[in-house]
């Protein structure tokens, strides 16, 4: 957490560290689009197979992304107001700033587990939806009770998605572009049927127009999770997000243990260099 200046480095990594996230869906969205199974076919199952194996270590570099930023600024605070001696308001400004340095560093890492994870929920529900339209009298009740597939959502309370599915209002524009701006989400139950009628690759597509609000939506929620508030607006479901959440939040009682320490600290040993300087 050093270099010339104390601060620069982590709020050098921070910036980088969003540009990385921020970007990333981008350069890996094409080449998913281009792969994308186009269901029912004979390969059907073996590609299905082969997503499942993308999805499970695309997790796992979130997840060592996200443990090596939240270890990353908890080393730093150690180092620089325990080891180094800062006082006064060098002390306040490493807590504040490694506060800022894990919020960021959590929103970039639930950012990504939206992106797979709203990837992983479309091609879910376009599988789905297309067997249980195979049975008539299922398909009738499904949309009589405007019963609907479960989400599998990384993070549930998110509105907008980085990719669109069969559940979602950007497939109206395949078949009644002006129904597009006239139904509000979720959509009733048969026009979900509708848009299975459709190739998965036209359905499940990457919507980077929505990057902003998810990304604003996931600083709120890091904030949030580290101060242990959780307003349960937004609510983890895969078991990644909820890991993150948990370890998000026991690193932000332990940052908070450090910064109280460390103010005590720097509060005795002022008292002391007056009482000395007496």
């Amino acid at each position: 957490m050093a270099g010339s200046h104390y601060v620069a480095k982590p709020l050098f990594i921070a910036f980088l560290s969003i540009l990385v996230a921020y970007y990333l869906p981008d350069l890996t969205a094409g080449m998913i689009e281009r792969s994308m199974p186009d269901f029912p076919s004979i390969e059907q199952t073996k590609k299905i197979d082969f997503y499942e194996y993308v999805q499970l270590f695309s997790m796992m570099l979130i997840l060592i992304f996200s443990c090596w930023t939240s270890f990353y600024g908890i080393y730093g605070l150690i180092r620089y107001t325990m080891f180094q001696k800062h006082q006064g308001k060098r002390k306040l400004i490493l807590i504040i700033v490694t506060y800022m340095y894990m919020i960021i560093g959590f929103a970039n890492t639930y950012f990504l587990v939206s992106y797979v994870g709203d990837g992983g929920d479309a091609l879910y529900k376009f599988q789905n939806y297309y067997k249980l339209s195979q049975n008539k009298e299922t398909k009738e009740l499904m949309i009589q009770k405007e019963l609907r597939v479960s989400n599998s959502n990384a993070l549930f309370g998110i509105k907008d998605k980085l990719w669109s599915g069969v559940d979602t209002k950007e497939q109206l524009q395949l078949w009644n572009s002006e129904l597009f701006n006239e139904i509000s989400e979720p959509l009733p139950v048969d026009f979900i049927f509708k848009g299975i009628e459709y190739p998965e690759p036209k359905i499940v597509r990457y919507l980077p127009d929505n990057k902003i609000s998810i990304y604003t939506d996931c600083l709120y929620f890091s904030t949030i999770t580290i101060a242990s508030v959780g307003y349960g607006d937004i609510i983890p479901q895969s078991g990644l997000a909820k890991f993150l959440v948990c370890l998000e939040t026991i690193m932000g009682q332990l940052l908070l243990a450090l910064g109280i320490a460390s103010a005590y600290s720097g509060i005795s040993n002022t008292s002391k260099n007056n009482r000395m300087a007496n």
